[in-house]
């Protein structure tokens, strides 16, 4: 998230012949991924003091633990900008631009597999196989898109959710650990998505070659940001155009680094569309089997 400082900081200046605007962009555990939340209040605190001397644009983040607590804040107005997980962002839609959406791309990709692991060396060949076993995954997966895909998956195949299935589910702040934690066979599999596998299998290559996918959803997208309906125009394009050149400077690409992302791209909010569908297949299952 330590991104959106280096964004804000730029927004302020490009704002500087605006009539005065306060962006206050809100985020929840779910939307900061896996960057640590103490380095990002701590980073934004300190840009935020370097951006007072600007009249004409007043910069805050404001930082909510849950998914819940952040569409309160913008049901109530509390913040004008988003940025959070596809998830989040439909279910604060009606409050939300369709209208500019960018989002985060990853080795010139804008979207990402959601992947279960096991080892090479194990005899897992099918998810049936997994009932009784032992998963790991990192927890915002487990809060957002993993458990709306691997609860999915696993009804298709009319077994029982992901907390009844498996014996035990390790939740780690990384998805490095939950990759870790597989490759020393502490547990069977592990739910991550493929861009943190990729990441993770170029610090450790032993990974890739004691590793296999046995099962790979459609990518979709991991980030969205947005501003809120009722953002005045100039405010909104200025925000947009910072976004999308913020890997234009040495400092903004060091940024993106921290972020792990290759820079930011323009989004239509059809890309949602998967994801959509998703989320209505889950609940379709849900219903013809009873569960709830």
């Amino acid at each position: 998230m330590m991104v959106f400082i280096g964004v804000i900081n730029s927004l302020c200046i490009s704002l500087t012949h605006a009539e005065p605007y306060d962006l206050v962009a809100g985020s929840s555990s779910i939307g900061f991924r896996e960057n640590d939340k103490q380095n990002v209040n701590i980073g934004f605190k300190s840009a935020f003091n370097a951006l007072l001397s600007s009249e004409n644009m007043k910069c805050d983040f404001q930082n909510y633990g849950t998914s819940e607590e952040l569409a309160q804040a913008i049901s109530k107005g509390q913040v004008n900008a988003f940025f959070g997980s596809p998830i989040e962002f439909l279910r604060s839609e009606l409050y939300l631009m369709p209208t500019p959406l960018v989002s985060g791309v990853f080795s010139q990709k804008l979207k990402s597999k959601i992947i279960l692991v096991v080892r090479k060396d194990s005899d897992i060949n099918a998810l049936e196989q997994l009932k009784g076993k032992k998963l790991s995954t990192q927890k915002t997966m487990l809060g957002d898109m993993g458990i709306l895909y691997i609860d999915t998956l696993l009804m298709e195949h009319q077994l029982q959710l992901t907390k009844k299935f498996f014996s035990e589910i390790q939740v780690s702040e990384k998805s490095n650990t939950a990759l870790v934690d597989l490759f020393f066979k502490k547990v069977d599999a592990a739910l991550l998505s493929e861009s943190q596998f990729e990441i993770a299998a170029e610090l450790n290559p032993q990974i890739r070659q004691k590793t296999r996918v046995l099962e790979a959803s459609e990518p979709y997208l991991t980030f969205v940001a947005a501003l809120t309906k009722g953002t005045p125009e100039q405010a909104a394009n200025s925000i947009k155009n910072s976004l999308l050149t913020v890997n234009n400077t040495t400092k903004g690409r060091n940024i993106l680094s921290l972020m792990k992302f290759d820079g930011f791209k323009e989004i239509n909010i059809s890309d949602l569309d998967d994801i959509r569908k998703l989320i209505e297949k889950n609940k379709q299952l849900k219903e013809q089997q009873h569960v709830h």
